[in-house]
């Protein structure tokens, strides 16, 4: 390990409305030591370590998220082990408990020790980086085809022209094209804020990070917010050097806070930020606040406003995050610390937004996992066919594809849920029987689960394709 600083499918789901599928990995612990991905349940508090990764053939020390592709599998990375050490794709399917390692990185071709997450574009393809490897050993961004088990390197990371070392994920904005960052590299060797497009091959570096003026080493994931416009963090820089939260339109970059020290703001980003349903952005910051152990912190972008909504202390509540907040369908945000808890291995915690309550759910203590860095909890749709016995529950959904507006048809009174790749709920109502028109336009294009469950508890899902 280096450098750690269009289609429509089925669903059918006999289960509770209220069940709560989450899904994540720990970089540590586990069997060998080599990290585990587990399940929790947050309507039960139930706990399940799924997979110990063990190095060989199932990659060890995944520090990244896992994600849910269209084909209803689970797919991550882990930053090494595999044939080459240098790390592996891996498929999961959450119903038969089945890890398949698909791809070995191999350093020039495909590059090595990835980070992040993959993100499947409107191609259907999954794209992600690497943080070494390729011509340069610098990185590299590739494509990887999961139907037919390829994989590409479609850009070399250079240094000073198009950065290198990636330590996040892509983001497939509204505009089709993909928007990453770097940790170095770039004109000051402060990394870059660029532009891939996955149908024409064409990279562009549109913001080179230069310090005090709009930061630098950029860690994290970019996130594209109801107002269109792309938000992220650094991790360093801006003018006290300990990161900030910046904005970028497409096409101008606008530092908007700047983290520090003093008070209990906190500093030293090393995850993403995440739009939460109230429309104010969270996050967190891994060292300083009340305690010097992080913050989880609330960003209004409207009126410039940041509140540290929570001090994490240690034992009692984890302390030094490093990785990303996830809100579930049930509106509760969850997250996981690097250290602290009873065993100062990390936790696993809930935070409610609506009323500012924490409460500590799972303590990592090495057997369950420990340290998770650099991810984050998904949230699952469970895939499976609809029996014919079962059909008088299927609703209506079209146009499909679509740019973000549709019509549903239903047959009785139901409740829709309707999520990304990543598990988080972007839209979330009841539905009357009937024709209903509903619109997520203000979402970027991509692929979305549509949930729909009735008053029994069976649960319909639909997949969707926004293309504006």
């Amino acid at each position: 390990m280096k450098k750690i600083l269009v289609i429509i499918c089925f669903v059918f789901v006999s289960q509770n409305f209220h069940s709560q599928d989450l899904w994540g990995m720990t970089f540590g612990g586990g069997a060998n030591n080599m990290g585990v991905l587990f399940h929790y349940d947050a309507s039960t508090n139930i706990y399940t370590t799924k997979i110990d990764f063990d190095g060989l053939t199932t990659g060890s020390y995944p520090m990244g998220s896992l994600m849910q592709a269209s084909d209803g599998m689970l797919y991550g990375m882990t930053n090494s082990g595999g044939n080459n050490d240098k790390g592996v794709i891996f498929q999961y399917n959450p119903n038969t408990n089945l890890l398949i390692k698909k791809i070995d990185f191999d350093g020039t071709l495909s590059g090595a020790y990835p980070l992040g997450y993959l993100t499947e574009a409107i191609d259907g393809k999954l794209y992600g980086m690497t943080s070494e490897g390729g011509a340069n050993n610098f990185g590299v961004l590739f494509q990887y085809d999961q139907t037919n088990n390829i994989i590409s390197k479609k850009i070399d990371f250079a240094g000073i022209t198009n950065g290198k070392t990636p330590y996040g994920s892509l983001l497939q904005a509204s505009d089709g094209n993909l928007y990453g960052m770097t940790w170095e590299g770039g004109t000051n060797n402060y990394g870059v804020l660029f532009q891939y497009n996955p149908i024409t091959n064409v990279f562009i570096n549109k913001i080179d990070c230069s310090g005090v003026i709009n930061g630098r080493n950029p860690t994290g994931s970019l996130i594209q917010a109801s107002d269109g416009n792309i938000y992220g963090m650094t991790l360093n820089g801006g003018g006290a050097a300990k990161g900030d939260i910046f904005k970028y339109d497409f096409n101008i970059y606008l530092k908007l806070y700047e983290f520090s020290i003093l008070s209990q703001i906190g500093c030293w980003p090393a995850g993403s930020l995440i739009q939460a349903q109230d429309g104010k952005l969270y996050g967190m910051n891994q060292q300083y606040g009340a305690n010097n152990m992080g913050v989880l912190f609330q960003y209004d972008f409207v009126n410039n406003i940041y509140i540290t909504k929570l001090n994490f202390a240690g034992v009692s509540n984890g302390s030094n995050p490093t990785g990303s907040l996830f809100q579930s369908s049930n509106g509760k945000i969850y997250g996981m610390t690097f250290s602290g808890g009873v065993n100062n291995k990390g936790v696993l915690f809930e935070f409610n937004p609506i009323n500012n309550s924490y409460t500590k759910k799972i303590d990592f203590n090495g057997v369950n996992g420990a340290s998770p860095y650099y991810t984050n909890i998904i949230e699952t749709n469970v895939i499976t066919n609809i029996s014919k016995k079962d059909k008088l529950f299927d609703f209506s959904l079209y146009p499909n594809p679509n740019n973000g507006s549709f019509t549903i048809d239903i047959k009785t009174k139901s409740h829709v849920v309707i999520t990304n790749t990543l598990g988080e709920s972007i839209f979330n109502r009841s539905l009357e029987i009937g024709k209903q028109n509903l619109s997520i336009q203000s979402q970027t294009d991509g692929i979305y689960f549509v949930k729909i469950t009735d008053d029994k508890g069976l649960s319909t899902t639909k997949k969707i394709v926004v293309q504006k």
